[in-house]
């Protein structure tokens, strides 16, 4: 790893950012991996996937090359899991899953890490990422340019970063993108089973409904569902459609 890492770093003026296609698994080897054709692919900021708020800070009050002087001599030192980390697991829970029924198949879910770092700090990162067992196939520095290039290219389903300034970007580019942090209150998730929960309002369907209850109060929102119920609403996807009937009953779950 710190070979191969090194020679990117060597090539350095030819290469302003790093994306590497690789597996790096709990056995510490290396082999290029393609994308799955038809996987759901999520990338996920190591902002999120791990605790760096001690980097950040240095970062922050002492500049790059201090922090990059800090990630090398704390690269044997795996960070701690961040706000995602449940999520991805569970997500390769899924995988493992799918793996043992159907051998043959290609997984569901595609994760792909990314970071705004040099590749200084890849073997910290390579190192944390075997210290958890997780089973990333693919991951990219940007060295510090924005990721939204990659995104784009990688036909990502659904990106997830610490960054609001860069969710954003990736909203106007048509990326499903969310903010994450850490909260003060610890949640304990399942790291075994997925659970996802969708907003049907702006998320799933067309925000049609969410604007009349702004702009008419509740009285309203429920006149207008009644009087539009047999009226397909519009998804967000452009590819699926809702009757509004059963609408009124799981707004408000």
């Amino acid at each position: 790893v710190r070979v191969l890492l090194f020679h990117l770093l060597s090539m350095n003026h030819l290469l302003p950012s790093v994306c590497v296609s690789m597996r790096v698994c709990v056995r510490s080897y290396l082999r290029m991996c393609p994308k799955p054709e038809n996987a759901v692919t999520i990338a996920v900021s190591s902002r999120v996937l791990f605790r760096t708020e001690t980097e950040q800070k240095v970062y922050e009050q002492k500049g790059v090359e201090e922090y990059l002087r800090y990630q090398v001599e704390h690269e044997n030192e795996p960070f701690a899991p961040g706000p995602a980390f449940s999520f991805v697991k569970a997500l390769e829970a899924v995988n493992a899953r799918l793996r043992e029924l159907y051998p043959e198949s290609e997984e569901l879910f595609d994760i792909v890490l990314v970071t705004y770092n040099h590749a200084h700090v890849g073997v910290r990162l390579i190192n944390t990422i075997n210290h958890h067992n997780l089973f990333i196939e693919r991951f990219c520095m940007t060295g510090g340019s924005s990721p939204i290039g990659y995104l784009k290219a990688w036909q990502t389903n659904l990106y997830l970063s610490a960054d609001a300034e860069k969710v954003r970007e990736a909203l106007s580019e048509g990326i499903a993108a969310a903010t994450m942090f850490m909260s003060n209150k610890l949640t304990e998730v399942s790291q075994t089973q997925l659970r996802v929960a969708f907003d049907g309002d702006a998320v799933l369907f067309s925000d049609e409904s969410e604007r009349i209850f702004k702009a008419q109060g509740l009285d309203g929102f429920f006149q207008h569902e009644r009087d539009n119920e047999d009226i397909l609403l519009d998804c967000v996807c452009r590819r699926v459609r809702k009757k509004r009937i059963g609408l009124l009953s799981f707004r408000f779950l």
